[in-house]
C-alpha cells in the first residue's frame, strides 16, 4: 500500500511539474484548464501525503506496542507480491455465499482497501459483492484448473485449461495508469511554432500555437465466468490458481483487445488501430498483400518522418509472424525476416511482440481475414484504470446446473497520447 501511495504521489507531482514548466518555457500564463489540472494533481498529492503520514504513525505505534503482531498488522507493511500470494479468491467467494461466514483476514482487509480506492476514484461500488484492490490484477497465477469434475479425491499432475490469447501490452512498454481519480484530461499541442526571416525593422509573423485535449473517463468492463459448486466445495487440490488466473486473464485479455481495436462507440474505449491520424502503410491494392521486410521498413520510416522517438517496437499476431517466418530478407542470404523465438523476437532491429488480440478478421476490397500490425512508441499508448475490482457472486441463476456465476467488474479507458508515434498496417494477407 505504501509503495502504491508513493508512486501515485510521485506521478501526480511529475504531471503537475510538466504543466507548469511548459508554461514557463513558452513564457506564458497557464490556461484555465491547465490550472485546473495542476490543482487536481495538488489535491492528489495532499491526499496521498496524508495517508502516508497516517501509515508511518501507525507503524511507529506498532513498534512501541507490546501487543502481539496480528495477521492484519503484518499485511499492512507487506510488499504487493506477498499480499497477492496470501489473498484467496476461493475463500472470499465461499465467505460471501448464502451460508458463508463473511469476509475475514486479508480478504476483508483488501475488501476495505478496494472501497477506499473506489471512493477516491469516484467509482460507485455496489453494496454487496467482494471488492478487490487493483494490485490483484497483477497477481502471479500458477497452473489453472477447469470445471473440477476430475479433481475430487484424485491426485492431479496437470489439468488442462482452455487456451487464451497471449497479452503483450504489459510487456512492450505500454503505459498503464492505475488508481486514477475522476476524469483525466490530456492537453496536447496540435500545431508547431514556426520561424520566419525578416528585415531588421519588419514585424515578425505571429505563430498560432494551439492546444487540444482529450478526456479519459472510467468505462465499466464486466467479465462473466462460471465455476462448479462441486469444485469449490469438494476439490482436494488447490483451485485458487484457476479462479485467480481465469478471472484476471479474462479481464486483461479484453482490456488489451479494446486498447488495440476498440470501436469507440457507446461505452467501448477507442482503440489504437481506430484512432484518427495514425498513418496506414498499405501491403497491397486492391485486396491487401503479404507483409515483407521492405514493408516493415516503410512502417519504420513513416514514424521516423514524424520525428517520433521513444520505446519503438512492433506488435503483430501469430498469423503475421507465420508469414514473416516465410519471408526472406534477400534472395542471396536466405535469412528469414522473423528468425527469433516462437513468442517474441526482433524485426529490422526492433523488438517485436506477438498477441492474437491484434485482429485477423479485417477486410479490404475483396480481401477477407486480413491481419493488422503496429509499429511505434508504445509508451504513447495509455491504458487507465480506476479503482479496483468488484466481484459479484450469483449462486442462483445457474443453481440447477450446480454452478456459481462470477461477475468481475472493473473500470478502464484508453488514450493515444500522440498518433504520430505510430504507423499501422490493416491489410496483411497471411494465408
Amino acid at each position: 500500500m505504501k509503495k502504491q501511495l508513493q508512486e501515485a504521489k510521485d506521478l501526480a507531482f511529475k504531471n503537475a511539474t510538466a504543466i507548469v514548466e511548459l508554461a514557463k518555457t513558452e513564457n506564458r500564463s497557464m490556461t484555465e484548464d491547465e490550472m485546473a489540472e495542476v490543482r487536481a494533481f495538488h489535491t492528489e498529492i495532499d491526499s496521498t501525503t496524508a495517508q502516508l503520514e497516517v501509515i508511518a504513525k501507525q507503524e511507529q505505534f506498532r513498534a512501541a506496542s507490546s501487543l502481539p503482531v496480528t495477521h492484519a498488522m503484518q499485511t499492512q507493511s507487506k510488499e504487493e507480491v506477498d499480499i497477492r500470494q496470501e489473498y484467496s479468491f476461493k475463500k472470499a467467494i465461499l465467505a460471501t455465499m448464502p451460508n458463508g461466514m463473511g469476509l475475514s483476514g486479508v480478504e476483508k482487509e483488501m475488501h476495505e482497501e478496494a472501497l477506499i480506492e473506489a471512493r477516491s476514484a469516484g467509482i460507485e461500488m455496489s453494496a454487496g459483492g467482494i471488492h478487490i484492490p487493483e494490485i490483484m490484477l497483477r497477481a502471479n497465477a500458477v497452473a489453472p484448473d477447469t470445471a473440477g469434475g476430475h479433481t475430487v479425491n484424485t491426485t492431479i499432475v496437470a489439468v488442462d485449461a482452455m487456451y487464451r490469447n497471449y497479452t503483450a501490452l504489459e510487456r512492450n512498454g505500454t503505459t498503464f495508469l492505475r488508481n486514477l481519480q475522476g476524469n483525466i484530461k490530456f492537453s496536447r499541442q496540435d500545431a508547431l511554432a514556426y520561424s520566419t526571416w525578416k528585415p531588421e525593422v519588419a514585424d515578425s509573423d505571429e505563430a498560432a500555437i494551439t492546444f487540444d485535449g482529450t478526456v479519459m473517463t472510467p468505462k465499466r468492463l464486466a467479465v462473466h465466468n462460471y465455476i462448479s459448486m462441486q469444485l469449490l466445495a469438494q476439490s482436494s487440490i488447490d483451485i485458487e490458481s484457476f479462479i485467480r488466473m481465469d478471472l484476471i486473464r479474462s479481464t486483461m485479455e479484453e482490456v488489451e483487445r479494446v486498447a488495440l481495436n476498440g470501436s469507440g462507440t457507446g461505452d467501448i474505449p477507442l482503440g489504437l488501430l481506430n484512432a484518427a491520424g495514425i498513418p496506414t502503410i498499405s501491403m497491397g491494392d486492391p485486396d491487401g498483400g503479404a507483409v515483407t521486410y521492405d514493408k516493415l521498413v516503410d512502417m519504420e520510416s513513416e514514424v521516423a518522418n514524424n520525428n517520433a522517438q521513444g520505446n519503438m517496437n512492433f506488435l503483430v499476431n501469430s498469423r503475421t509472424r507465420g508469414g514473416l517466418r516465410k519471408d526472406r530478407i534477400d534472395p542471396g542470404s536466405g535469412k528469414i525476416t522473423w528468425a527469433g523465438s516462437n513468442l517474441d523476437s526482433t524485426l529490422i532491429g526492433y523488438d517485436a511482440y506477438v498477441s492474437n488480440n491484434v485482429p485477423s478478421d479485417l477486410t479490404k476490397g475483396g480481401g477477407t481475414n486480413l491481419s493488422a500490425a503496429v509499429f511505434g512508441n508504445f509508451n504513447d499508448l495509455i491504458i487507465g484504470q480506476w479503482g479496483g475490482l468488484s466481484l459479484i457472486t450469483d449462486p442462483y441463476s445457474k443453481a440447477v446446473a450446480g454452478q456459481i456465476n462470477l461477475v468481475l467488474n472493473s473500470f478502464w479507458d484508453v488514450h493515444v497520447k500522440r498518433t504520430a508515434s505510430f504507423s499501422k498496417a490493416i491489410d496483411i494477407i497471411t494465408g
